[in-house]
């Protein structure tokens, strides 16, 4: 079932906040040393709005759950073995092969969950969120546009010898990955959970028939990053220098690692077991 987002709907002070949280991020990330400080400077997000269909409804995930205890806005990181049991409560298409974190997983914590979100739920008022988890396919194709400032440093014959002004400007970007938002009531308070997951691809479980019929086992190719999966085309295009003189137009190393750092970004905040909560006051 398609729905229907009206972008429109994203103003100034959502384009402002998003802005923050980008700037944060940079802030703290490692830079090559010939890269200086990287920001954000203006966000526009454009008229193209995602595909979004809605291809499952569950019951939520234990894992968003079991963050009660964090009032505000959260992300938490898991070792491969936790990872391996969260994902049994995930749809089977999503789940990772069996061996890919080695030891079995640790014994589900559903049934506690269930109780203790039985005990909850009885003594909360009628106006909280029954529990629901829904699942989109999601495809963005975006006109979405991203302006950034840093500076390509030059630093022999001493460090920070020369300092070079770079502007640079994301003008599209693409986005295949499945949604999962996740309503719940906690401690008198409505929260939503959101999370990527990247999708399948069946072609990959199956040998292929030419290797078959030789009776030779086929060899795995090794797969690009998950970043690389979910986001396969972010465009950039960089100019270094004043734009009223010489500019140094399309600069593929700074490019390449602005797109890094957006698919980094995106693998560090969103993709699961790695989710953001919004919680709602009454």
């Amino acid at each position: 079932m398609s729905v229907d987002l009206d972008w429109s709907k994203l103003d100034v002070n959502l384009a402002d906040s998003v802005l923050t949280i980008l700037n944060n991020y940079l802030a703290g990330m490692p830079r090559p040393d010939f890269i200086g400080p990287i920001s954000v400077t203006s966000l526009d997000f454009g008229t193209m709005a995602p595909n979004m269909e809605l291809i499952d409804v569950k019951d939520v995930n234990p894992e968003f759950l079991q963050n009660d205890e964090f009032p505000e806005t959260t992300m938490e990181r898991l070792s491969p073995k936790q990872l391996d049991a969260r994902y049994q409560h995930l749809p089977f298409h999503v789940r990772q092969g069996p061996d890919e974190f080695g030891a079995p997983p640790p014994p589900s914590p559903k049934a506690d969950w269930t109780s203790d979100l039985e005990r909850k739920e009885a003594a909360s008022p009628s106006s909280l969120w029954p529990p629901l988890q829904l699942h989109f396919h999601l495809a963005y194709h975006s006109d979405l546009r991203l302006t950034m400032t840093t500076s390509l440093l030059i630093n022999y014959p001493s460090p920070l010898f020369l300092s070079l002004p770079i502007k640079l400007h994301l003008t599209s970007m693409q986005l295949n990955a499945e949604v999962i938002i996740a309503f719940d009531s906690m401690m008198g308070k409505r929260r939503l959970h959101f999370c990527l997951v990247e999708e399948s691809d069946p072609s990959m479980m199956h040998p292929s028939p030419s290797a078959e019929h030789l009776g030779a086992l086929p060899t795995p190719e090794k797969p690009p990053p998950v970043g690389m999966r979910m986001l396969p085309q972010i465009v950039i295009e960089s100019e270094i220098g004043d734009a009223d003189k010489h500019a140094l137009k399309n600069v593929s190393r700074v490019e390449r690692f602005i797109q890094d750092a957006i698919r980094n970004l995106i693998v560090d905040e969103l993709v699961f077991p790695n989710f953001q909560t919004i919680v709602f006051d009454y």
